[in-house]
């Protein structure tokens, strides 16, 4: 359920969070876009670029978010990231952010695809780790939020391993194919035996 968490999305929402006063705002510069990129905008929204101005967020944690205006309002794309394709499957990309959109838990998605998701822009600021130390009443706030996402249902689709598992053994599988630079002493065979040791543990414990 981490997709519903991403910075991008924790923002001061009117509904929840709005009687917080940050002083922070996103600021923006508008950007161009590489062509294979600006294709990628173009299928996700239905319409054409020409009439609109993007702007990166570099809130995003591994993916390409950008704030695209247009006559119509604002809108949030998020680009998947190849290490975020490695990790989850196409069938599976964006079904926690459509299931926190229908609880309103995330603001709502308007398109989605296997590069990319489309949410709606709610006007905000980023909160930080020094905003919940600081702020009792909004770590308050932002943990019963928590306590809700956590008592929400787990998707079908998602089935009933782990995602985490499939998702390091995926990115275990790129290392064995692209052989990646590692620390001295750090092979990828002792990342595998790592990983399946904890596995272990965890499914063990689990089952007492």
């Amino acid at each position: 359920m981490r997709a519903g968490l991403q910075k991008y999305m924790a923002v001061v929402q009117a509904n929840e969070l709005g009687r917080f006063k940050l002083n922070r705002r996103l600021v923006l510069s508008r950007c161009s876009l590489q062509p294979d990129t600006k294709i990628k905008f173009e299928s996700l929204l239905g319409a054409s670029l020409e009439t609109v101005d993007i702007f990166p967020v570099n809130s995003g944690f591994c993916n390409s978010v950008y704030k695209v205006e247009s006559n119509t309002g604002a809108k949030i794309i998020k680009l998947y990231s190849e290490t975020s394709k490695l990790r989850t499957e196409s069938q599976l990309r964006g079904v926690a952010d459509c299931l926190l959109a229908q609880v309103q838990m995330s603001p709502g998605v308007s398109a989605l695809s296997p590069e990319g998701i489309v949410h709606d822009y709610i006007e905000g600021a980023a909160l930080s780790e020094s905003d919940l130390c600081t702020n009792l009443d909004l770590a308050f706030t932002v943990a019963t939020v928590l306590r809700r996402l956590h008592k929400l249902p787990i998707p079908k689709e998602y089935g009933n391993e782990p995602l985490i598992w499939g998702w390091l053994e995926s990115m275990l599988n790129c290392m064995k194919m692209r052989k990646p630079l590692l620390p001295h002493g750090i092979t990828v065979a002792k990342i595998e035996r790592e990983l399946y040791f904890l596995r272990g543990k965890v499914e063990v414990r689990s089952t007492r």
